[in-house]
């Protein structure tokens, strides 16, 4: 993920259960940057294993779903999570989540900053300095996040 931890702010709210399935009201829309599905420890492998049964769908209006797909679940993440990084790809209120095994919970997460500037040089020091001052600019500027390589 391009993104730190501290980059990113949890918006998660109260999860309801229905029928094995996990359901999230965020209270306002938002742009998704990521989702976090926890699982009982025991779980998690079989989780994993069988993340084509992974059903995540999202609404803005809590009429009209959408159902995730394709690439998203196929860039799915795993530690002692399975981490779907979305990246702003949608936008939503409503989110739920089946799966077998059933979750435990999730969280949602969204980014602190809307962009981030790079300062890509390998030339001599005074290069980089240059590089490193003009993104500290360009990032305070316009509220982006700056980093080097």
């Amino acid at each position: 993920m391009v993104w730190k931890d501290e980059d990113l702010s949890e918006v998660s709210q109260a999860i309801e259960s229905q029928e094995n399935v996990l359901f999230m009201d965020l209270q306002q829309e938002y742009s998704i940057e990521s989702l976090r599905i926890f699982y009982a420890k025991d779980s998690l492998a079989l989780a994993a294993k069988n993340k084509e049964f992974l059903s995540v769908e999202t609404s803005c209006d809590g009429k009209v779903w959408e159902k995730l797909g394709g690439e998203l679940l196929d860039s799915i993440e795993i530690s002692d999570f399975l981490e779907i990084p979305i990246y702003q790809a949608l936008n939503a209120r409503y989110i739920k989540i089946s799966h077998q095994p059933i979750p435990l919970d999730f969280k949602v997460f969204i980014r602190k900053y809307s962009g981030l500037f790079i300062s890509p040089t390998q030339a001599g020091w005074g290069d980089r300095m240059i590089a490193i001052l003009n993104c500290m600019a360009m990032a305070k500027y316009t509220g982006f996040k700056w980093g080097t390589l």
